[in-house]
């Protein structure tokens, strides 16, 4: 592999003064900055929200570069926020900033806007007033945009993604977050929905006769690659023309006048030769054109057919996560022909059977057929059918000519790890009545290895090794101020706020609220904590209620204090007038906190009334993570918010009641365990 670029962003640079600059040896950067809202700080690129959304107004391209085979771009960033999306606001200029002025009602109005002006934000603050002013109840000038961020290969220095290139798209779904589209010169289609607000490496490589997307994110993701595996998410066609410019695209941030910026750690350009051939990545593959579909006598790779009843298989070392069968213009004869995977030794597996109008999903398993979902077929303009299944070992989803057909992901563990993977009732070309002639099959691992020339680095992640609090919070009815921790023996106090934690005498701690009578504040019991520089909190978090429509308002979950000028609270936000929930952090820095810089992410169904999850933060004061049920949905450095912003010094640790629009009804927590992470000896 030969690298033909690498950016690391290693040297700072100011607002608007990042393009035509370059690292040391590397080439120049190029793009486009209407706003001046490129700069680096920290070692990273920084895009902060534009003002007027539109593609071709804020991007960084390298290039160009010989279209050849083999030719990779890799990307690490994370993405200000999934669902950035551009929108009217809900409400006019003047409400808007009288709430900002308001803020959660901790401090009174006149001591929060001194404590802004010495803050040094003002300048951001006004920035943002005018992007409200524009998005404001009635404007006229916003133009509706769902799509965010394009990473990939494009024609130009400046493109449209939505017309040119391959690679990827972030569209944002609302309630779900993003959902990663896989372009391809004009066409977009989803191949993982949920995406959280968390870093992602994007990988996307050309091949021999197409282009093959790939992406990691932190392990316990899912729907992604757990780094450093990379997921095959899709194929696409090759780029138009014999030069292409890897390219970031940013089309707007935010949403519903919250900003987020983005940060992108590294990107690389390389020429992998290895990579080139027309199954680079593959673990089965066979095609007509080379004579390797049955009854031939080996795939394209070299595995062997194995006839089982109807069923011609090739047995990789591991499960299949991408499969691609591609049907001709000419029709078959008898039976349909269906694309099998999962599949064992005694006739079992998954399969996808499609005729000309119809398309199902279905388990063979101990000689009985369940059939998981089904749709009708559009008629094709050429007569052929591309067919794409992503299979992650969580949900299986289908693609037909780029769209999803089935009405979402499918969740079923049956034949997880069998490897299987082939076709059955396969017709013949040219006689008359089916579907088509079977022209290609290709299948590929659920996870490729992340090459080391690509590698910018893992994820931030951490985990504590000691135990030094641990609370069930168990025990008879009353106020949780003034108990103590049966493990670490420390005092809950009483921080913020005027509510109450009470033990609920069933084996938890809730708030004293109802959907009459909410929480009266923000509220934060806490324990003194002597590790300053890390904390990892867990704690099993019920919010209130059992349904939407009983006016239940959930917005509860953990504090890391400094003092009473300097802390940052992390909650989950549950409300009827949503139809999904969120996990929100707000910062309270210097004496100021600006309720329009929290950063959350839409959780979906991740969080709702009444079901248990386990939340958990972990944080070394500067960055945090945070996760529902062991899976990563929320990461940012108080550095990406404020630059050059230091960690705060963790001086106690606990559970918070917050108010964001509205308070909290009754959440209720058990299972509490606060960790450290103790040097160890000798080091």
């Amino acid at each position: 592999m030969t690298l033909l670029l690498k950016d690391d962003f290693g040297d700072r640079r100011g607002r608007g003064r990042v393009l035509g600059t370059a690292a040391a040896g590397q080439p120049r950067r190029q793009g486009r900055d209407v706003e001046r809202i490129l700069s680096i700080d920290g070692g990273a690129l920084r895009i902060q929200p534009p003002l007027q959304e539109g593609w071709g107004r804020t991007c960084l391209s390298y290039g160009p570069f010989p279209a050849r085979p083999g030719l990779t771009l890799a990307v690490f960033m994370l993405n200000g926020h999934n669902t950035s999306q551009s929108e009217v606001m809900s409400d006019s200029l003047r409400t808007r900033l009288e709430r900002w002025a308001r803020g959660s009602g901790v401090v009174p109005v006149g001591r929060r806007l001194w404590n802004w002006v010495r803050s040094g934000r003002v300048r951001r603050v006004l920035r943002q007033a005018r992007w409200w002013a524009r998005i404001a109840t009635g404007s006229s000038r916003v133009e509706p945009i769902d799509e965010n961020l394009a990473v990939g290969f494009h024609a130009a220095c400046v493109a449209d993604p939505d017309r040119d290139g391959v690679g990827f798209v972030m569209h944002a779904t609302g309630p779900d977050n993003g959902e990663l589209r896989a372009h391809g010169e004009g066409r977009a289609s989803p191949v993982a929905r949920g995406i959280q607000n968390i870093p992602i490496h994007y990988v996307v490589r050309l091949r021999e006769r197409d282009t093959l997307c790939l992406a990691a994110a932190a392990p316990g993701t899912g729907r992604l690659g757990a780094y450093p595996g990379l997921r095959p998410l899709a194929i696409a066609p090759l780029p138009a023309g014999d030069s292409v410019h890897a390219s970031i695209h940013q089309c707007l941030l935010g949403q519903i006048g919250f900003r987020a910026d983005t940060r992108v750690y590294g990107v690389r350009v390389a020429q992998d030769d290895a990579f080139a051939g027309r199954w680079a990545g593959a673990h089965a593959a066979a095609s007509a054109e080379e004579g390797t579909l049955p009854p031939s006598i080996a795939g394209s790779l070299g595995g062997n057919w194995e006839a089982s009843g109807q069923a011609w298989l090739l047995r990789p070392s591991q499960p299949s996560g991408l499969l691609r069968l591609r049907l001709g213009s000419g029709s078959g004869r008898g039976a349909a022909p269906a694309l099998r995977w999962r599949a064992g030794v005694d006739g079992s597996g998954w399969e996808l059977v499609l005729d000309a109008q119809r398309v199902a999903l279905r388990v063979c398993q101990e000689g009985a057929i369940r059939e998981l979902a089904a749709a009708e077929l559009s008629p094709t303009v050429s007569g052929g059918r591309e067919i794409q299944v992503l299979d992650d070992g969580l949900e299986v989803s289908v693609l037909v000519d780029g769209l999803p057909v089935l009405g979402g992901p499918i969740r079923d563990a049956a034949l997880l790890e069998q490897t299987g993977v082939g076709l059955t009732c396969v017709g013949q070309a040219g006689s008359g009545g089916g579907p088509g002639a079977v022209e290609l099959l290709e299948a590929f691992p659920r996870e490729l290895p992340l090459p080391a020339e690509l590698d910018m680095g893992a994820p931030w992640s951490a985990a504590g090794d000691t135990v030094l609090a641990a609370d069930s919070l168990a025990g008879p009815t009353g106020d949780l101020a003034g108990q103590r921790t049966p493990i670490g023996n420390r005092e809950w106090r009483r921080i913020l706020g005027p509510g109450r934690l009470e033990r609920d005498g069933r084996g938890g701690a809730r708030w004293a609220a109802t959907a009459s009578e909410p929480l009266p504040g923000r509220t934060i019991y806490a324990l003194d904590w002597e590790q300053p520089d890390f904390a990892d909190l867990s704690v099993t978090l019920t919010p209130p209620g059992t349904a939407r429509g009983q006016r239940e308002h959930g917005t509860a979950g953990f504090c890391l204090w400094q003092d009473a000028d300097n802390y940052l609270l992390i909650n989950t936000w549950l409300d009827d007038c949503y139809g999904g929930a969120s996990l929100s952090s707000f910062f309270n820095l210097d004496g100021f906190e600006d309720l329009y810089d929290a950063i959350w992410s839409n959780v979906g169904e991740r969080v709702t009334w009444g079901k248990p999850l386990r939340l958990r933060l972990v944080s070394d004061g500067l960055h945090y993570l945070v996760s529902i049920d062991g899976e990563p949905v929320l990461y940012r450095s108080l550095a990406d918010v404020y630059p050059g912003r230091q960690p705060l010094r963790i001086a106690r640790v606990g559970l918070l009641g917050n108010w964001e629009w509205g308070a909290d009804t009754g959440s209720r927590f058990a299972d509490f365990e606060a960790r450290a992470k103790l040097p160890r000896e000798g080091a």
